[in-house]
């Protein structure tokens, strides 16, 4: 690892300490905000992302991969 790389692996981890915890405070007041409503809707929303084939050949685990990346994607365009 050069200099380079190790200097900006730590001005990371410096922006991360102080980065991190202002995150979970607002991970934790959007919960603490989260009504019934508004969980109802998010789980909805989740669920439309996937709709499973119904093939009997296979265990679905391909099916549930291509679901999870829908997932990701979407959740990568809402950030």
């Amino acid at each position: 690892m050069t200099q380079r790389d190790k200097t900006s692996l730590r001005a990371f981890a410096e922006d991360w300490a102080q980065t991190g915890p202002l995150l979970e405070q607002i991970r934790f007041r959007e919960l603490a905000a989260l009504t019934e409503e508004n969980a109802k809707q998010m789980t909805l929303a989740l669920f439309a992302l996937w709709k499973p084939v119904l093939d009997r050949s296979t265990s679905g685990l391909v099916e549930q991969q291509k679901g999870f990346l829908k997932l990701q994607d979407y959740l990568s365009t809402r950030r």
